[in-house]
């Protein structure tokens, strides 16, 4: 019975993403993501080193996150999603778009988290990047990579 419904899921179209993961492909996904974190860690750190001494924090901010948004976007493209640039422009200005409004997200959350609940840096943190991957995942499989694309 169990197996009847994971292959009448599979099946169907708007349950792809299910395919993730029973094809084992979500390893790929979170492979991806780790690369992306390791990177942006590094640009963050280089961009503050070459760059804060003569332009400040928040001009290595803002170069930071483009940088590091620009290749997460694609990584994910290349590595992970269809390779098809027909609609790239499109998916960046979607995915530029969720990474700014996560940015502000993040901004709330640790607001919330530090001054209300007085809750400590670390676990605060933690906390964010737990709920923000939710809405990561979900974003990049249905508003910014066209369903074909996995």
């Amino acid at each position: 019975m169990i197996k009847q419904l994971k292959l009448l899921l599979l099946n169907k179209k708007k349950f792809k993403i299910l395919d993730l993961f029973y094809s084992g492909e979500i390893r790929k996904y979170i492979f991806v993501g780790l690369l992306n974190s390791i990177l942006g860690y590094i640009i963050g750190v280089l961009t503050f080193k070459l760059f804060y001494d003569f332009f400040g924090v928040i001009f290595v901010s803002i170069i930071s996150n483009i940088l590091s948004i620009l290749l997460s976007f694609i990584n994910y493209k290349i590595f992970f999603f269809n390779k098809n640039f027909k609609n790239i422009v499109k998916e960046f200005f979607k995915f530029y778009l969720t990474y700014t409004i996560m940015i502000f997200l993040s901004m709330f959350q640790l607001f919330i988290f530090i001054e209300v609940l007085y809750i400590n840096i670390y676990l605060a943190q933690a906390a964010i990047i737990f709920i923000n991957l939710f809405f990561l995942f979900f974003s990049h499989f249905f508003l910014i990579f066209n369903k074909n694309s996995y």
